[in-house]
């Protein structure tokens, strides 16, 4: 089965990659045919799960992450769920505003080599980035330090949950 990583995005892209990310964001372009050109993404698009970034669905994400309206039933329409605080995949050629979430299977450390390889080299500016591991109780944040995408914060989002939440069932069961 597996565990899934969850990735929130909102970043400005330097004015010379932008043609390339409006490609990739038009699936007119894969990155691995952005690769050719930039040589420097090779290492992040020879990797399996590089295409699920940024088109992952999100699985096993907070709820906060997502809106999922109710149908008559009362199951959720996962159909029509909408991704909340301007997370909606969207790319902005002119400004190079680019904004999405999505989740994998980082087994090969695919967000880590998307940072490295391609966040780091084609950024101007973080405004977001946020990685979180379907059992972790805080999300990580990053931004853009000196040129390289470095965490600066690794209790940046409180989603989970721990014996500060429930200090009465913690305490009856140590």
């Amino acid at each position: 089965m597996g565990m899934y990583t969850g990735l929130r995005c909102k970043v400005y892209v330097k004015e010379p990659y932008r043609p390339y990310i409006k490609a990739l964001m038009n699936r007119e372009k894969t990155w691995q045919d952005i690769a050719q050109d930039l040589k420097f993404i090779a290492p992040f698009a020879e990797l399996e799960r590089a295409d699920m970034i940024p088109f992952g669905a999100l699985a096993y994400m907070p709820d906060e992450w997502e809106d999922v309206p109710l149908m008559i039933d009362g199951t959720r329409d996962w159909k029509n769920a909408k991704a909340t605080d301007g997370f909606e995949r969207q790319f902005d050629e002119k400004t190079g505003y680019w904004a999405f979430q999505c989740s994998l299977k980082n087994y090969d450390d695919e967000i880590e080599a998307f940072f490295d390889h391609v966040l780091s080299h084609i950024v101007d500016w973080v405004e977001h980035l946020e990685k979180y591991y379907e059992e972790w109780i805080y999300s990580m944040q990053y931004d853009l330090v000196d040129g390289f995408i470095r965490l600066i914060n690794s209790k940046f989002m409180k989603y989970g949950y721990d014996e500060e939440d429930f200090p009465d069932f913690w305490r009856k069961w140590s």
